[in-house]
């Protein structure tokens, strides 16, 4: 079976941060894996190396440090959960993402998981500077969640990109987390593409190799669907009418920038479908075959 071990769930103190965690616990219930909950508190970092002086800083973050494990301790203890194996860090590090990949760096997890928009206060539909430079810097599988609950049959989907400016390689790989998440959560998957205005014979074309992208990644799919039309509306529309649970994508790696990250097609597409974005790097071919 694949394998997927070890989770990192990079909670905040906002009040989905509950949803969340039994996300992360019904995803460590089907791959057999263990929970690393963490929590940072990098706004009291922040404001104590530009606000306390050098010698009451460590004070300040020892404190902050204690009272993150104990939120975290006190939010698993709410959920009494025994059956998934947990333990905790906390920190007080700024800028957040920095600490989330270092702790990432540390680690080494098989799956980060995040909630979109998460502030430290609350969680929204936009994504965060911190939600964009961990889709540029995390090098694990990211699962991007609002903490919605998944359908009794879950139904997941890839979206992948036939235009030529996503590496092979890359695409491979998003097939291959789907096809893996897919049946270790009892999900069906499909694949999709955004075709844009590719008329009729053009569009079957694009189903064919859908078809064979699916077979070389040997993806188990229910079905494909190239979808025409302006894809930042037609998508969003297609996925909210077929009701699913979990979009594959593959990480703007090739995008050097956080200007350049801003405003492009996969952030629109996350900030508009309300469904969970597991997003892919060629490195997350970590999650391999045991036979």
């Amino acid at each position: 079976m694949h394998d997927i071990g070890s989770i990192l769930v990079a909670l905040d103190r906002g009040p989905t941060s509950r949803h969340i965690l039994l996300k992360a616990v019904i995803v460590a219930r089907r791959f057999g894996a263990q929970l690393h909950l963490f929590l940072c508190d990098a706004e009291r970092a922040y404001v104590s190396h530009h606000q306390y002086e050098a010698r009451a800083m460590g004070a300040v973050l020892k404190s902050a440090v204690g009272e993150a494990h104990e939120f975290l301790q006190n939010l698993w203890n709410s959920l009494a959960i025994d059956d998934v194996r947990v333990d905790f860090d906390a920190g007080s590090e700024s800028p957040l993402c920095e600490a989330i990949v270092h702790k990432v760096r540390r680690t080494g997890p098989d799956l980060v998981i995040r909630a979109i928009g998460a502030d430290g206060t609350g969680q929204g539909s936009t994504l965060t500077a911190t939600d964009f430079e961990l889709v540029r810097t995390c090098q694990a599988p990211l699962l991007l969640t609002r903490g919605r609950p998944w359908s009794p049959t879950p139904q997941f989907a890839a979206a992948i990109d036939l235009s030529g400016d996503e590496q092979p390689q890359l695409t491979q790989t998003v097939l291959h987390c789907a096809d893996v998440f897919a049946s270790h959560c009892g999900a069906s998957l499909d694949l999709i593409y955004g075709a844009g205005e590719a008329d009729a014979a053009a569009r079957r074309e694009l189903e064919h190799a859908l078809a064979v992208r699916a077979q070389e990644a040997q993806a188990r799919t229910r079905a494909l669907h190239v979808i025409g039309g302006d894809c930042a509306r037609t998508l969003p529309e297609f996925i909210a009418a077929r009701g699913y649970d979990l979009i594959a994508l593959g990480a703007l790696t090739h995008r050097k920038a956080l200007t350049a990250l801003v405003g492009t097609f996969t952030g629109r597409l996350i900030e508009r479908a309300d469904c969970d974005f597991l997003l892919v790097k060629l490195r997350a071919r970590r999650v391999t075959s045991r036979h």
